[in-house]
């Protein structure tokens, strides 16, 4: 079941124990080995989230963080993925794709305020 779950995409140790708990199965012995034997690495996935979502129409600092959280992936782990990448920089090149676009659109892209207002002084 889990197995099944992980061959359609990567999931995390927790949506791995909520699908085994949902199926009505013991979840700690099975997790437990499905992370020793590889198939679940939350520090993989954390990896992936960032690397998926910072191409072009890049995500923020926010919507990665609220994300990972959603998924049940440990606030350092995803600190650690998000610390590879410079929102700034992130911003600067959506906004490039994306000419007229402004401060509601880095939002809703979920960036963090202070990038915002960085691109925003900029900008003047």
């Amino acid at each position: 079941m889990a197995l099944a779950s992980l061959a359609k995409k990567d999931l995390s140790a927790h949506e791995v124990e909520r699908i085994l708990v949902a199926k009505g199965l013991q979840a700690g012995g099975g997790v437990d080995h499905l992370v020793h034997r590889g198939f679940v690495n939350d520090e993989r996935l954390a990896h992936h989230i960032v690397e998926k979502n910072v191409g072009r129409g890049a995500k923020g600092i926010v919507w990665l963080e609220a994300t990972m959280s959603a998924r049940g992936i440990d606030p350092e782990l995803a600190q650690r993925a998000i610390a590879q990448f410079n929102e700034l920089d992130i911003a600067q090149e959506v906004l490039s794709l994306n000419p007229g676009k402004s401060a509601r659109f880095l939002a809703g892209r979920g960036f963090s305020e202070v990038t915002i207002e960085k691109i925003l002084e900029n900008s003047l």
